[in-house]
């Protein structure tokens, strides 16, 4: 090849090369955006108390010597957060250690005065749990203590 030859190939590549890799002055070739995403919180049924359950009431004062068939109440106080979303809360009891025994839960508010009725799109806030345990009527005399477990589950609101 000649000089020439080797030249005019060199003065072509570097016109490429400049036409290529430079832009308009008015192009944009890429973007950056920076957001702040707020984690919204977990939707929760919590409960301060611990497993011994300290504010066991029973009616031994006022029944009926003979008549009354000992009944037992445990309050467990809940606390709902389910930030904007619909809820439905199911709150449950079963009673262990006695053949007979029988135990029901209904929601209070949270004086423990007022029976909510419908657990339907349960609003935030707080709230009693109140279970019921009733003895059979035969129970033995040896019996000493009963465990119970009490049960709040929140779900999504089916109702419209």
């Amino acid at each position: 090849m000649n000089k020439k030859t080797i030249l005019g190939l060199l003065t072509g590549a570097a016109i490429v090369a400049a036409t290529t890799g430079s832009y308009a002055a008015w192009d944009k070739l890429d973007v950056t955006h920076s957001s702040t995403i707020s984690i919204a919180k977990p939707v929760t049924v919590t409960t301060a108390l611990t497993d011994s359950y300290a504010n066991l009431t029973s009616n031994e004062d006022t029944r009926t010597l003979g008549t009354d068939v000992p009944v037992y109440s445990v309050d467990m106080p809940i606390n709902v957060e389910a930030g904007s979303h619909d809820v439905d809360l199911k709150v449950e009891a079963s009673v262990s250690g006695i053949d007979g025994a029988s135990a029901s839960a209904e929601l209070y508010d949270a004086a423990g005065n007022t029976k909510i009725e419908s657990l339907e799109k349960i609003p935030n806030g707080s709230y009693t749990v109140r279970t019921t345990i009733t003895m059979p009527t035969n129970a033995p005399d040896n019996v000493e203590s009963v465990n119970v477990t009490t049960t709040a589950s929140l779900s999504a609101s089916t109702t419209e």
